[in-house]
């Protein structure tokens, strides 16, 4: 008896699942698709073997629109889908997927395209506007949402020709618009007088036209800090190349130690500076005890370094 009963059992599950199998398609009320195509996979459940044939074109990425049942009829007749469960329904709304575009996105495309080319680093800027307000994009879902395949850049105007395309769309879109390049420069915020040391605290970078730095020339921050400004300068004024040197290490009239070396010999003389130096740079010194004139090199705060003999370095002058 259990065993009739379980045979009962199998068999009407096995002729339940059959009929679903081969049951009419079923009309789902709502879809999103990531294609250009909506199939009849897309549309129907239970579509069978008619699921990959295309009934017609999805909405535009990431736009969304309604279907009429008398629509889906027709273009499901024409594949051979001629039955359909409709569920009482008048229309099924149809969603396609997509990435949103906007104008930050194209904008650092633009940027990337001129620093790889070398046109910005990390000194310049790129300031960006365009036209005309284009708004934002729906590109499919993809690994390549947008491809800038190529960019014309005209530096004499700052303006642009950006060619995209945007993922889903057939065609290469042209935005234009202008590129102003500006450079973070050093200012000064404070007023120096002639010889102060400039010190982190004394500058801070400002965007200023990239033409106006290059043709008066300008330095980064690397090159600012530890320089001696040659003469007194106002709060607000950039920094130029001009307008630094190297910090003196030797002062003029100032007395200085002479060091002579070869090998393990080392010899120190007293004198006085005749000119005041940098580091690394010449110095007359006198010796004050023979009265000759020496040419050393700064290499420290009083300090400097000669390449004469003993003999000349010693001999009294004249």
């Amino acid at each position: 008896m259990i065993r009739s009963i379980k045979l009962m059992l199998a068999f009407l599950l096995t002729f339940l699942m059959t009929n679903i199998a081969i049951g009419a398609p079923v009309l789902k009320p709502s879809i999103a698709v990531s294609s250009l195509i909506v199939t009849v996979g897309d549309m129907f459940d239970n579509a069978g073997i008619n699921a990959e044939r295309a009934l017609f074109r999805s909405p535009a990425p990431g736009t969304k629109g309604n279907v009429s049942l008398s629509a889906i009829r027709e273009a499901a007749a024409k594949v051979g889908v001629l039955d359909f469960e409709d569920r009482g329904l008048e229309q099924v709304s149809v969603k396609r997927q997509g990435t949103i575009i906007k104008q930050q996105d194209i904008k650092a495309a633009i940027i990337d395209d001129l620093t790889n080319r070398g046109l910005l680093n990390d000194s310049t800027y790129g300031e960006i506007a365009f036209n005309e307000n284009i708004g934002d994009f729906y590109a499919d879902l993809s690994n390549e949402p947008l491809v800038l395949e190529d960019l014309k850049y005209y530096p004499r105007t700052q303006s642009f020709n950006a060619y995209i395309q945007i993922s889903g769309e057939n065609k290469i879109r042209n935005i234009n618009g202008t590129l102003s390049i500006l450079a973070n420069v050093p200012h000064l915020i404070r007023s120096l007088q002639t010889g102060a040391i400039i010190s982190s605290s004394d500058v801070e970078l400002r965007l200023i036209s990239y033409r106006f730095a290059q043709g008066n020339g300008f330095n980064s921050l690397d090159h600012i800090i530890g320089k001696q400004i040659r003469r007194a300068t106002r709060k607000g004024t950039m920094i130029s190349p001009k307008d630094v040197i190297e910090p003196e290490i030797i002062a003029r009239s100032s007395f200085v130690t002479l060091y002579y070396r070869n090998g393990p010999l080392t010899l120190t003389i007293k004198g006085q500076a005749l000119n005041s130096a940098a580091k690394g740079e010449l110095v007359a010194v006198l010796n004050l005890t023979s009265k000759n004139i020496v040419q050393a090199m700064a290499i420290a705060p009083g300090t400097v370094e000669i390449n004469a003999t003993p003999l000349e370095i010693a001999k009294p002058k004249g």
